[in-house]
Formats: C-alpha cells, structure tokens, sequence
C-alpha cells in the first residue's frame, strides 16, 4: 500500500516538476572578439538592471586584474551617498572556463556561489562595454568614463533588447552628484 502512494505521490508532484523545469534560455551570443589585456582595468558602471546587492549605490565602477594564479580580480567599488569620502568595496574573483573564449566568464563573490557572466558587445577602442548573465536577469553596462553618450547608451540598450533583456529594467546609476533624481537614473 505504501508504495502505492508514493507513486501516486510521485505521479502527482511530476506536472509540477515539469513545470519548474522550464525550457532553457537560448544561447547567449557573446561579443564578436573580445581581447582580454584590453578588457582589463577600470570600467564605470554607467547602468544595470537593479538588484539587492548594487541598488542604491553611487559612483560604482568596476577594476578586473590579472592575478598570479592565473585567475582574475573582479572588484567592485561603490558609495552609499555622494557625500561619503570614502568607497566600500566587495573583492570577488573570476576566471575563463575556456581560455580560448574570454567572453565567458565565472564570477564568484561569495563562496560557493558563483555566476555566469557574458561580454555581450565592446567598443572597438574598449571605451564602452556591456555584460550580462545567460538568465538575461542581470545586465551592465560600463564606460572608460563616468558618462556615456545618451546614442551609445540607447544602441546598447537595443543591442540588449534584441538578444531578450527586459531593457525596460535598465537603469542608469549616478555617477556624478547632477545625475542624481533624474529620469532614468536609480
């Protein structure tokens, strides 16, 4: 009788299973030939889609580094307020699962949770950049400078539109204290 149940239970659960499972995204294509040593170094967080970790912060950038284990530095720093001297920052680490594409990344800022990131599209000169996780839950976008051009800006974010990005979640992060409360800005 018991084990009638449970395959009567187990019967029963397998439509919602199925349900959880859900059809995988499609792949996500990543930036046509990304340079590594190029990609490296400084870049501003000029906007992304919000999320509990980086809402509300200001001023963010972003300085990825080659390490001796081979690995990368992924740092991030950040300000609360305008009005703070100093910037917080959080030390994560990433790293290429295939050397040979540089345009995948793993990224891990707390132990053991690690992500999957995409260099979707990069400036030829590496002015600008934009990221995003294969979800399509979480996306960046980044400049050399603190302010990015609003055609730039806009072409991203059609870029990101075509590749399934909810660009409508996009928001651009003050960088300067003026940018604060504008429309569009978190």
């Amino acid at each position: 009788m018991r084990t009638l149940a449970r395959i009567a239970l187990l019967l029963a659960a397998l439509p919602v299973l199925a349900g959880c499972a859900g059809a995988p995204p499609r792949p996500l294509p990543t930036a046509p030939s990304v340079n590594l040593e190029r990609f490296l170094g400084r870049w501003y967080v000029i906007a992304n889609v919000p999320y509990f970790a980086e809402r509300g912060n200001v001023a963010p950038y972003v300085i990825y580094r080659k390490r001796a284990d081979g690995r990368l530095d992924d740092l991030y720093y950040f300000k609360k307020s305008f009005q703070d001297a100093s910037y917080d920052h959080w030390t994560g680490v990433a790293w290429l699962p295939d050397p040979a594409d540089p345009a995948r990344w793993k990224v891990r800022f707390i132990w053991p949770f690690t992500s999957d990131y995409t260099i979707l599209a990069v400036a030829p000169d590496y002015g600008w950049a934009m990221v995003g996780l294969p979800s399509r839950d979480l996306l960046w976008i980044f400049a050399r400078q603190p302010t990015l051009d609003a055609a730039t800006y806009d072409a991203l974010r059609a870029k990101a539109a075509s590749l399934g990005f909810d660009v409508g979640r996009v928001r651009r992060i003050p960088q300067l204290p003026d940018q604060l409360g504008k429309p569009g800005f978190q």
